[in-house]
């Protein structure tokens, strides 16, 4: 005997729901305070909000004016004696001196994603040829020459260019000799010769483990952005919620964020399950996988996310690994289960490919159907299904949306309870 029907509403939301409601959650935001803290002048003096976002004031003015408009930005204070720590360990810190002051033209966490893993081929590069040339001569030379022209196969030493050594000297894998000439400026850093000897050949090992420590301190310092910052950034009034664009009630939120913005400003109540882990409490930042053959080779895992939920245990349930969710789609008894998701804030791109996946598998099932709506902020919804063609393919995206299954509409417009402002989208 089948019931009539089951109907589940599912909210996911990404990076574009906190930028949605004026958060400087960008990784352009975050990396830009660390700068002004790094180069914080006054050390007996604490930093108000003003101080920590005055790099961000002319750029992004207009978004400033709403976040200083609608919250209560003047709680916001960090404490001298916070900030020299916070100073120590930024400047100690491979992966924010590699990203501050190399690659500045990376502003949402997909751009993040995307040249961390260039860094980690680069890393990959620099080993593989160290391991050559040591097993050819059995020796490692210690000066790494700047060249140009091609690389002799038959030649003892490293050779890169000026923007590789660069890079490399950001990651602590060189030290920058000063008053050389540029051929012959760089050293291999002698600690990660094998026993820390220059005659031995390269520590790969060590290096790895040097980069994932730092990568650990780097997401800290992250959290530590979200729970000082961010989390206390308080609403001057409550949002109205009567005109939303989904159904609240007994909604399911799957979030891609770390923040508690969701149950902060609409349901303290409501079941969040977090993707990726949540402020406080074990955040996953890396890269979606392992391409580099050569790290595979050697199980360098700790750099992808899916290696960090499973050793950090965060909430990565899903749809299908929701118990609720799970529990309608293995119910017998029920005859059609009508899901609805709504998609606010995320950028729909490969990074969470395994995840798009999983939604528009839904329709696949027995007495599903499955109804998505994409939310966009102004042109955004031809990147958006850009993104899913790339992913999908046509024949999926067009049967989705002429069967009506796929639907894009614009962002909510959220009623702060002063006015209605329309909302913000950016890559998750």
């Amino acid at each position: 005997m089948f019931f009539l029907g089951f109907l589940m509403n599912i909210l996911i939301v990404g990076n574009g729901f906190d930028l949605s409601h004026y958060l400087p959650t960008k990784y352009h935001h975050f990396i830009k305070v660390m700068t002004v803290i790094e180069n914080w002048p006054e050390s007996s003096q604490n930093m108000k909000f003003d101080d920590l976002f005055s790099l961000l004031y002319e750029s992004e003015s207009r978004f400033f004016e709403k976040t200083k408009a609608l919250y209560r930005t003047d709680e916001i204070e960090i404490y001298f004696n916070e900030i020299e720590v916070l100073k120590e360990k930024l400047k100690g810190n491979v992966w924010y001196q590699f990203f501050n002051h190399h690659v500045n033209e990376i502003d949402t966490w997909i751009d993040f994603e995307i040249e961390f893993s260039r860094a980690l081929d680069l890393v990959a590069n620099f080993i593989e040829k160290a391991e050559r040339i040591y097993n050819k001569h059995e020796k490692l030379e210690q000066s790494v020459l700047c060249k140009l022209d091609q690389e002799d196969p038959n030649y003892k030493y490293l050779n890169f260019k000026e923007k590789t050594l660069e890079k490399l000297s950001l990651l602590n894998i060189l030290n920058t000799l000063p008053n050389t000439s540029l051929i012959n400026r760089s050293q291999i850093n002698s600690k990660y010769y094998r026993n820390k000897d220059t005659n031995l050949d390269f520590d790969f090992h060590s290096l790895i483990k040097d980069l994932e420590k730092d990568l650990n301190y780097f997401i800290d310092l992250f959290d530590w952005y979200l729970i000082k910052i961010i989390e206390k950034l308080n609403l001057k009034n409550e949002i109205i919620k009567d005109n939303l664009n989904f159904p609240m009630n007994d909604l399911t939120v799957l979030s891609f964020n770390y923040t508690n913005t969701y149950k902060r400003f609409y349901d303290a109540s409501a079941k969040v399950e977090f993707v990726h882990g949540q402020v406080g409490n074990e955040l996953v930042l890396g890269i979606p996988d392992l391409k580099n053959q050569f790290l595979k080779k050697f199980k360098n895992y700790s750099f992808t996310k899916y290696h960090q939920k499973l050793l950090k245990n965060t909430d990565y349930l899903f749809l299908e690994e929701n118990q609720n969710i799970k529990n309608m789609l293995e119910n017998s008894n029920v005859g059609r289960r009508e899901i609805n998701i709504f998609i606010w804030g995320h950028s729909l791109a490969e990074s969470d490919e395994s995840y798009i996946r999983e939604i528009f598998s839904l329709n696949r099932k027995e007495r599903v159907l499955c109804t998505v709506i994409v939310y966009y902020y102004e042109n955004d919804a031809p990147r958006l299904l850009n993104n899913l063609l790339d992913i999908l393919g046509n024949e999926i995206i067009e049967k989705w949306m002429k069967k009506g299954w796929l639907k894009f509409l614009p962002n909510p417009k959220i009623n702060f309870g002063i006015r209605e402002i329309s909302t913000i989208q950016e890559a998750s």
